[in-house]
């Protein structure tokens, strides 16, 4: 890397992808300041950039096995968790040993920066495989996701009714580091609609810190269609903490 130039991988996990930088060869690039963050929104346009849902800054962590991570969304703003990310995160430390075995600690910004324990499967050639992340218990309490709940009307048991362009939408609330709704539905809507009402929702004003929003449908048993808008991002082909 020299002058204005980053050097950087891109990675993808279901097809939700990532900028993906350095901070361990380069620690400049983990500092608040440092200047690729106010070019983020440039780095991720997918018709004059690189492309992206957003950047991963990866850094040292306290322990020998640790490493940070810091997610920025595409429009510049905090991503917090990302559950796809840490895949990514664990595929390029281990890979550039950065740690010194298959199971390491993630921490991640979110809620008070998440420890997120990972276990990695490699294969002959010490290529990553496979990653497994413990992304810990989810929180179902609307005020910690968090959310505004004096303005909605309760649905249910952790269900809430909210209000968009003079429809409601039945949601419920959960945070893993980073906060979603949830509405199960008989048909997943396609991504004009989905665009549509995620732009409206994702800033609703009962959502201090903006929403991902999300669209189920139980296909069965063993199985969920998701259709996803990333707060900060787009319509995504997949989100990790989501899921």
């Amino acid at each position: 890397m020299s002058g204005a130039d980053i050097a950087f991988v891109k990675m993808h996990g279901c097809g939700n992808d990532y900028i993906v930088l350095d901070g361990v060869a380069r620690p400049e690039l983990a500092a608040g300041d440092a200047p690729w963050r106010a070019k983020a929104c440039e780095m991720c346009d997918r018709r004059t950039g690189i492309g992206a849902d957003g950047v991963i800054v990866v850094s040292r962590g306290e322990g020998a096995d640790d490493v940070r991570a810091e997610v920025v969304n595409s429009d510049g703003s905090p991503g917090g968790m990302c559950g796809n990310g840490i895949r990514m995160v664990a595929k390029l430390a281990i890979e550039r040993g950065y740690v010194r075995t298959d199971r390491m600690t993630v921490v991640m910004g979110g809620v008070g920066w998440r420890k997120i324990g990972v276990e990695a499967e490699r294969g002959a050639d010490g290529i990553v495989r496979r990653a497994r992340a413990d992304m810990g218990r989810p929180e179902l309490e609307a005020a910690r996701v968090p959310v505004e709940t004096a303005s909605l009307e309760r649905a249910g048991e952790h269900c809430w009714a909210v209000r968009s362009g003079g429809v409601g939408h039945v949601m419920t609330f959960v945070s893993m580091g980073n906060p979603h709704a949830v509405m199960f539905v008989d048909a997943t809507p396609g991504a004009p609609e989905v665009t549509r009402l995620g732009a409206m929702l994702e800033r609703h004003d009962a959502f201090p810190e903006r929403m991902n929003v999300h669209w189920a449908r139980v296909v069965e048993p063993r199985i969920v269609e998701v259709a996803t808008w990333e707060r900060g991002a787009v319509m995504t082909m997949a989100c990790g903490t989501g899921a």
